[in-house]
């Protein structure tokens, strides 16, 4: 059940790719604190919605190819103290990502495009 708006920091990430990708709730960081995922299908298809429920939490998800390996880890988390959104991209191995600044879609709610490419041109397949 869904906390509410006021309770909460909700970021949906639309990615955007020519490749074959996945998203992964896994990460090699060191752990989510306070936070949440859904992960509806494929990364490339649905947005990724990540919820924290504490003002200072951390959710980190991995977006990943498998041919060959590559991914890039996403921290999405708030300034401590409030609902605001800090998102960074983590470590980059085979893939460049870039992330869009957010869109206010709602009380404590924002969009974000998250943009994903080979950092080695041609060799991750599409």
């Amino acid at each position: 059940m869904p906390l509410p708006t006021d309770a909460s920091l909700t970021c949906n990430f639309t990615i955007v790719s020519a490749l074959n990708l996945s998203v992964s709730f896994q990460s090699g960081d060191t752990g989510n604190y306070g936070g949440q995922i859904t992960l509806s299908t494929q990364g490339s298809e649905d947005p990724v919605t990540t919820q924290l429920w504490d003002n200072d939490g951390n959710v980190f998800f991995t977006i990943y190819a498998t041919d060959p390996p590559a991914s890039c880890i996403i921290n999405s988390a708030s300034i401590p103290g409030g609902w605001t959104p800090y998102i960074e991209v983590g470590t980059e191995s085979g893939l460049t990502c870039a992330i869009s600044p957010p869109e206010a879609a709602g009380e404590n709610t924002y969009n974000f495009t998250l943009t994903v490419a080979s950092s080695n041109a041609g060799e991750v397949s599409q």
